[in-house]
């Protein structure tokens, strides 16, 4: 399920996802923006808004950090990859 949920999502939001997976903590929406690196703040704002909607993202305190289950699933995708 959690493999569907994924390859339904925009090569942005794939993206957030890969890389807040990379990062143990809430990540600030500077930082993505940096890694992310999308056309605009408005489309990574626009992109983590749809993430949360789906719940897979949660914020806190103006932080973003991945569901514990999608962290998991996307984890292991990258290793993975990476084998």
């Amino acid at each position: 399920m959690l493999a569907q949920q994924f390859e339904r999502l925009s090569d942005l939001e794939q993206s957030i996802i890969r890389h807040l997976a990379t990062h143990p903590g809430p990540v600030a929406v500077e930082n993505l923006q940096t890694l992310v690196q999308p056309s605009s703040r408005m489309q990574l704002l626009e992109g983590l808004e749809s993430l949360m909607r789906r719940s897979l993202v949660e914020v806190n305190s103006a932080r973003y950090l991945l569901q514990p289950l999608m962290m998991e699933y996307v984890t292991e995708k990258l290793t993975e990859k990476n084998s």
